[in-house]
């Protein structure tokens, strides 16, 4: 696992390395596209015995996190307010929908990276899995107050 930055004058930071696997439910994700394979135990199993049977890709996976958007002037002290459009993308996408956490409304605002929830999504072909993230990041808003 590697974490980097790139700096305003071009050159590159590096924040973090270390033998770990990767956090923000990017393991998880790589689990579903792999069968739904507990990768968590493989990984522990590598780190304790030094055995890994890579197991076959099986299907496409993303990772959408859910950001809130402050309004105009909004603080760090803002909540969830609402979010838009889940009923509609959950009928017309819930069938690739294998994990989510999304904000309720009244929940403190979560500024990390992470942002305000996330969606987990499995298809048989990136083109599907990448159609719905697309729609996803454009019509599932999260607003803040």
């Amino acid at each position: 696992h590697m974490e980097w930055f790139r700096r305003s004058d071009g050159s590159i930071a590096i924040g973090e390395v270390a033998a770990r696997p990767p956090g923000a439910q990017l393991l998880t994700a790589t689990s579903w596209a792999h069968g739904g394979r507990d990768l968590f135990a493989d990984w522990t199993r590598l780190v304790v015995t030094g055995e890994f049977d890579p197991p076959p890709r099986t299907h496409a996976t993303a990772a959408v996190y859910l950001r809130g958007q402050h309004p105009a002037g909004g603080g760090a002290e803002a909540r969830v307010a609402a979010i838009r459009n889940v009923e509609r993308l959950q009928a017309e996408l819930g069938h690739l929908v294998v994990e989510a956490r999304l904000p309720t409304p009244g929940a403190s605002h979560n500024p990390s990276y992470e942002g305000d929830g996330h969606v987990i999504l499995r298809a048989d072909t990136d083109d599907e899995v990448e159609a719905a993230v697309a729609r996803i990041l454009a019509e599932l808003r999260v607003e803040l107050a």
